[in-house]
């Protein structure tokens, strides 16, 4: 999910949270479930004394969020004199959408399995009315938990993100975390390394450009020669895969997609295709300098189901840079991604199950 001003173009778990140890670590692994619904991942954590809050898992953002009514100061809470007023896109599941919201902001705890951020900069959302239909107010579930790198640059409250609040406490082995999403519903976030349970084989790697989850990476050539070097912003908190419109206009013909466009709020003009749910294309991305393709799982092509086998593709053309990509959770799916803070780096092979 993605923050204006940073990027130009109550659900359940049924499972425990489980820790192991890595090889030569110190510190033990905690790898969370995660559920899908409403086109985004959330998993369980703390805020104050509200107790397992199901907060939405996001890459795109660095702050955390919880809706109305639902935080609960612990003892730690101290209340900070500031109000901030927010605009996302990407809110809903066909990438279109925008959210504004106002919230007061708080330090408490933050916890989730053995890990406790203390001092953690938290927004209370108020309960503002929605100006249209496609406009929200609030998140999806109860709240949001972004996952953006190290900078407090990219924070709104000014204050450090969550997962580096970790690091920078030494509570965790590595400065690492990891996604690894299945196409069943039903997923994980490992803090503190890599869970190499879920890997089916060696990681590619790319570097990362500044503190933004963004890599070199893209369509193969034996897919589509855009003529100009591509870039991916790894973004969970977006529901599908968003291109420059006119490269994915050139996808669409090469494949036999039928594009057409919609006008809606968040996404005016953007270009959509359908083809046959029968048969979904075989897309995937390259990332850095390998080799291997990392193909969209067919289940997760489909943004939706239009009845008498007509699909929307998950692939949109939007307003973005030429050769840029806003790569959602549809492509996550069916692979473990690799959030490597330390090494400036991200890793993705597929996952194993």
């Amino acid at each position: 999910m993605r923050a204006l001003l940073l990027f130009p173009f109550a659900l359940g778990l049924g499972c425990a949270a489980t820790r192991t140890k890595d090889n030569g670590s110190s510190k033990p692994l905690l790898t969370i479930p995660l559920v899908f619904g409403e086109g985004f991942w959330f998993g369980n954590f703390t805020a104050g004394d509200a107790i397992d809050l199901s907060l939405l898992i996001d890459t795109g953002s660095s702050d955390i969020y919880v809706n109305p009514d639902l935080y609960k100061p612990s003892s730690e809470s101290h209340t900070v004199n500031q109000t901030v007023s927010m605009s996302f896109i990407t809110t809903k599941p066909d990438g279109c959408g925008e959210m504004i919201l106002k919230s007061h902001v708080v330090t408490d705890k933050l916890i989730v399995g053995p890990y406790t951020a203390t001092n953690q900069s938290i927004g209370t959302v108020m309960d503002i009315p929605q100006p249209n239909n496609d406009t929200i107010t609030k998140f999806p579930g109860q709240g949001i938990i972004g996952l953006l790198g190290e900078s407090a640059d990219d924070s709104s409250f000014g204050g450090t993100p969550f997962f580096q609040h970790l690091c920078d406490e030494g509570q965790v082995d590595e400065c690492r975390f990891g996604l690894g999403l299945e196409t069943s519903g039903t997923g994980s976030l490992s803090l503190g390394g890599v869970d190499r349970s879920l890997l089916s084989g060696d990681m590619a790697t790319a570097p990362i450009y500044g503190q933004q989850w963004i890599i070199q990476g893209g369509l193969p050539l034996d897919i589509l020669d855009v003529g100009v070097q591509q870039s991916m912003f790894l973004d969970s908190g977006t529901s599908n895969i968003i291109g420059n419109r006119t490269m994915v206009k050139a996808l669409f013909d090469k494949l036999g997609i039928q594009s057409f466009t919609r006008d809606a709020i968040g996404c005016d003009g953007t270009l959509f295709g359908y083809y046959p749910c029968d048969s979904p294309p075989h897309i995937g991305f390259q990332i850095g300098n390998s080799s291997q393709t990392f193909f969209i799982e067919p289940e997760a092509f489909k943004m939706e189901d239009n009845g008498n086998n007509n699909c929307t593709a998950t692939i949109t053309g939007g307003n973005i840079g030429a050769g840029g990509w806003l790569v959602g959770q549809s492509w996550f799916q069916g692979k473990y991604i690799d959030f490597d803070v330390t090494g400036s780096q991200v890793g993705v092979t597929n996952l194993h199950i």
